[in-house]
């Protein structure tokens, strides 16, 4: 929902790592890169294959690895992210590289992911989305009281999520006749 980490190590140090590790010179790798676009792409198919596969889960790897990463030393980085190179498969280092460089994006916007939450929970999209608002963590935790049809924001703070506002698209002398309690007004600059 438009939340990632930052990126743990920037794109010229993994660069450096990977193409040590793939045993190609920087100019190769540079040529490699230019070539296919994206680096941690580049890092994928550069990197030596490996029988390996991890059967650890996602938020594993994001929260006991990736999330550490940018506490550790360079040097401690480079030993994390070269052996959780050697653990994983072609496919799921191409996904370990894009969640380290901040470029794993899904094209889902907040809206639709607030619909389709709604669509499973069956709980009005207006109340999904105010309870999207502001700081949480994604937990197993959140993820139940969130479709908690029984839920009821406690958080006072909690920001509602912003709407546009429309011009009027009708006459507005015929729109003006209705009572004032059926308008809302906002000024705009």
């Amino acid at each position: 929902i438009g939340r990632r980490p930052r990126r743990a190590v920037n794109g010229r140090k993994l660069a450096e790592w990977a193409a040590a590790e793939a045993g190609v010179p920087n100019w190769l790798f540079g040529e490699s890169y230019d070539a296919v676009g994206d680096i941690a792409e580049t890092i994928t198919l550069l990197l030596p294959e490996t029988d390996a596969e991890s059967d650890r889960p996602l938020h594993e790897w994001v929260e006991e690895r990736l999330l550490p990463l940018q506490d550790l030393s360079e040097t401690e980085q480079r030993q994390a992210i070269v052996r959780a190179w050697q653990e994983l498969s072609r496919p799921q280092r191409f996904i370990w590289n894009k969640l380290i460089t901040g470029g794993f994006r899904v094209g889902v916007s907040q809206k639709l992911v607030v619909r389709a939450l709604a669509d499973v929970s069956g709980i009005d999209t207006a109340a999904l989305a105010h309870r999207l608002m502001g700081q949480w963590e994604p937990t197993p935790q959140f993820y139940k009281e969130l479709l908690h049809p029984a839920t009821e924001d406690t958080d006072s703070s909690r920001p509602y999520p912003f709407f546009l506002a429309y011009p009027i698209e009708t006459d507005p002398a015929s729109a003006l006749d209705a009572p004032r309690s059926q308008w809302q007004v906002e000024w705009k600059w």
